[in-house]
């Protein structure tokens, strides 16, 4: 999955960050570089970064009535929140996002400049670059996503193995331990996802891939690929 490494982000005002999938954690100008494959430095690092900002709100956000803010939140200039939504933790909305009605945006979590998520998703411990776009109904946990992804309605990413096991990522044919019992997917650059994909735990799309609707991602996709399912139709006529 070469096309993937070298992914950058910004996970706050100030601080950006480069995912790899060649280099362990080392420094690189401005930006700290990580493994894809160790996840878990990736979560902690932005955790650390979002709890030490300071809580945020730019004169020109526009915030409706019956919006909940709690917690360590930044909201950077240009950014609307509709009515109903919440945001509990530490957490950073980039310039010009828009977080639609009845969202949920939760935990440690990053959301890039002109971004937009629709209503009624539930986002927890995201690091998302920009131009994030999240169709409605979506549940996306535990995930981190390159700049210029896609999502459409209903989506949802699976975090968790019911066996309770920390959950492997898989690099060249080899399952390497996560250390971490809540894991979504690890996303590149500009990855569209079709309406209810799903996307197992653990799981890494490359970058300029095309997930088509209904797709149930079970293992990690190559850059520039295009999944979809071949559906059956059986028609029966009814007496």
């Amino acid at each position: 999955m070469k096309d993937i490494f070298e992914i950058k982000i910004n996970i706050s005002s100030n601080q950006s960050i480069i995912f790899s999938n060649q280099l362990n954690i080392l420094e690189n100008k401005d930006s700290l570089v990580f493994s894809i494959y160790n996840p878990i430095e990736i979560f902690q690092f932005s955790k650390t970064i979002l709890e030490k900002q300071k809580k945020f709100i730019h004169p020109s956000v526009q915030i409706d009535e019956r919006v909940d803010i709690l917690g360590n939140v930044y909201l950077d200039e240009g950014v609307k929140i509709y009515k109903g939504s919440k945001l509990e933790g530490n957490i950073y909305i980039g310039k010009n996002s828009k977080i639609y009605n009845n969202v949920l945006i939760r935990g440690d979590s990053s959301i890039g400049e002109n971004s937009a998520i629709s209503f009624c998703s539930d986002i927890k411990n995201v690091i998302a670059g920009n131009n994030f776009l999240v169709g409605p109904h979506c549940s996306i946990p535990d995930s981190i996503f390159g700049n210029n992804c896609f999502l459409g309605g209903s989506v949802r990413f699976s975090n968790f193995r019911f066996d309770r096991r920390a959950i492997s990522v898989m690099k060249n044919d080899k399952l390497i331990d996560s250390n971490m019992t809540r894991l979504g997917g690890i996303i590149g650059n500009d990855v569209f996802f079709g309406s209810l994909c799903v996307v197992l735990p653990g799981r890494i799309v490359g970058s300029k891939s095309i997930i088509e609707p209904q797709v149930q991602v079970i293992n990690n996709v190559p850059p520039k690929t295009n999944l979809k399912i071949k559906q059956i139709l059986i028609e029966k006529k009814l007496l």
